[in-house]
């Protein structure tokens, strides 16, 4: 053989190993069973800490050291991918419904009543299922402003099997099915209320007396009212809204995005995604702090409240140090 044809041979069999390489790592890239569950939970990890709207095969392939192509080949699409995370959300929503009600049983009393036992429900699972609650909210605020049409029917289908669980809990008590309706309004109204309240005994607060209420005006007893005045209540939460936005550094920038916009465009032009991108951070860390658009703007009006309040005795005692006086 000569010079050349070695060569053109050499040449050849590099050509046929590297061809043979790019399959084999294509190959190694095609998700197996686990590292297909490997992915979706990546996915899962990752729509709880930025946000659905930053999830996609780039973002997923960034956090997990794949390729887009991957994911994509896998997913199929964004909107699998979503689909997937939403699967993945109910799993864990299940399970974690199921394990709170059975260690609740367990650790209560026999004699335990409803009120007591929808109290304890709401205790353990904001304290340790918050991640997936905050995640479901998100959920259902991409769906009910029209961002992720296709999600609507599994997102409708996780708000019934959330109402389900606390209806069927009623009725293990003998509530009837009027009751039972109330009583799960009210698990999921206080549930949405206190996702961003990490303080156990401030939720127990706003938990105990709804649900001894709801339970006295069922059973038609006397409703005792609040010995608090309505002014000093007013105070009291005033107070207790001055402290957390002073203490949180995230929510202090989501208000200062949101002042700053209405200042530029008014309070109808709000937008959650807008101002998430302003004080970079995650969507899910907006809805976390201000589940709403409406939360979203009365907490910045009151937060530019308190700080004129503030300015205002600034310059009261400088006024008063000026002149000599003391208030």
């Amino acid at each position: 053989m000569g010079t050349l044809d070695r060569i053109g041979t050499d040449v050849l069999s590099k050509g046929q190993r590297t061809n043979e390489n790019r399959r084999r790592q294509v190959f190694t890239e095609m998700p197996t069973a686990a590292h297909a569950d490997r992915l979706t939970e990546a996915a899962f990890e990752l729509a709880c800490e930025q946000g659905f709207a930053e999830l996609s095969a780039r973002s997923l392939a960034a956090r997990t050291g794949g390729s887009p192509s991957a994911i994509n080949y896998h997913f199929g699409g964004r909107e699998q991918l979503l689909l997937a995370v939403h699967a993945e959300l109910g799993r864990r929503m299940e399970a974690a419904r199921a394990d709170a009600l059975a260690r609740c049983l367990e650790q209560m009393p026999a004699w335990v009543e409803l009120p007591d036992m929808v109290a304890a429900l709401l205790q353990m699972r904001l304290g340790e299922q918050r991640k997936i609650l905050a995640l479901r909210d998100e959920l259902e605020l991409e769906v009910s402003t029209g961002r992720e049409p296709q999600l609507r029917p599994a997102a409708e289908q996780e708000v019934a099997q959330e109402r389900q669980f606390w209806c069927g809990l009623a009725r293990q008590f003998d509530a009837g099915p009027v009751a039972a309706e109330a009583w799960a309004d009210l698990a999921l109204g206080l549930t949405g209320l206190l996702l961003c309240e990490t303080d156990p005994a401030a939720r127990s607060a706003w938990i105990t007396t709804p649900t001894a209420r709801l339970h006295a005006r069922l059973g038609r007893q006397p409703i005792v009212p609040s010995v608090t005045r309505k002014a000093d209540a007013r105070a009291s939460i005033d107070a207790f809204a001055r402290e957390r936005a002073q203490t949180n550094e995230t929510a202090l920038r989501i208000l200062d995005a949101t002042l700053s916009t209405i200042a530029r465009k008014g309070a109808d032009r709000v937008v959650q995604r807008e101002i998430a991108a302003r004080a970079e951070v995650s969507l899910a860390a907006v809805t976390y702090f201000f589940r709403t658009k409406h939360d979203l703007i009365t907490a910045a009006f009151a937060e530019h409240c308190r700080r004129l309040r503030s300015q205002r005795r600034g310059l009261l005692v400088f006024s008063a140090i000026s002149d000599g006086t003391q208030s």
